[in-house]
């Protein structure tokens, strides 16, 4: 997560680490999850009720 929040893309990630783009790719959406976990976020919802639309 913090190389990606450094500019590195999943590319340079994958070529540092000896790894697969997909492997760097699947281990930042776990990152995200568990982020949003641990600060008890929600995802965005598409529902425009939630934004104040009529």
């Amino acid at each position: 997560m913090a190389w990606h929040l450094d500019g590195f893309t999943a590319q340079e990630s994958a070529r540092a680490m000896g790894t697969t783009q997909a492997a760097v790719r699947q281990n930042l959406s776990r990152a995200r999850t568990a982020l949003q976990t641990a600060l008890s976020l929600e995802k965005p919802c598409d529902d425009d009720t939630t934004r104040g639309a009529p």
